[in-house]
């Protein structure tokens, strides 16, 4: 019985992109369940796993939610509200837990492997702003992410992907739940269609 659990375990876990090498030390700064604080919220939104033939191997990083783009929050504001913002970006800068630190080397592994001329010393707080990092290394918008010097794109390739015998790839998405705790702890400034601007909470939304 004990085999066969761990043989489920395995499998099941394969399926959401989880290999068994990644398993071995996953959240090992106990991250995950720690739910209450903004800091591991915001700056641990994803968890990426990837190939281990990539400069990873078997190790997952967490990262923000980096993704430039916007969102509409109906019912809350009739505005769109950005999925990612700068002070956000500074604050995950300014983060020196090993999660983030971590992150960031990776990050920075990737990009000299690209041959990007983004430094370690930028990732510090203050280094860099979040419009610059996005325009010229992470490039995550809709009118950007096909770039070859895009990390955004090199790191969707990399990343694990459960494929089945017939090249269908499962699970695409790997999501744990149909919503995120944006509503806990995310406030953005925006303009309303009066063009003030506002504070608004943010709901929980899909990832």
């Amino acid at each position: 019985q004990a085999i066969a659990g761990f043989y489920a375990y395995f499998v099941v876990l394969n399926g959401f992109g989880f290999r068994p090498g990644h398993l071995i030390g996953l959240d090992q700064h106990r991250v995950f369940n720690d739910y209450l604080t903004e800091s591991k919220l915001r700056d641990a939104y994803y968890l990426w796993c990837f190939d281990p033939e990539s400069l990873a191997g078997s190790t997952c990083y967490y990262y923000p939610n980096m993704y430039d783009n916007t969102f509409t929050a109906a019912g809350v504001i009739d505005t769109p509200l950005p999925y990612y913002t700068p002070d956000e970006f500074e604050k995950w800068l300014a983060n020196d837990e090993d999660y983030a630190t971590e992150a960031k080397d990776y990050l920075i592994k990737v990009a000299q492997d690209m041959d990007l001329d983004l430094t370690r010393e930028q990732l510090n707080s203050g280094g860099i702003s979040w419009d610059e990092f996005e325009a010229n290394y992470w490039k995550s918008a809709p009118t950007a992410e096909n770039e070859e010097s895009s990390i955004f794109k090199r790191f969707s390739l990399d990343t694990w992907h459960a494929i089945n015998a017939n090249d269908f790839v499962l699970y695409p998405n790997r999501r744990c739940y149909d919503e995120d705790y944006s509503e806990s702890w995310r406030d953005v400034e925006a303009q309303n269609s009066a063009g003030e601007t506002v504070t608004v909470r943010v709901p929980n939304l899909p990832p």
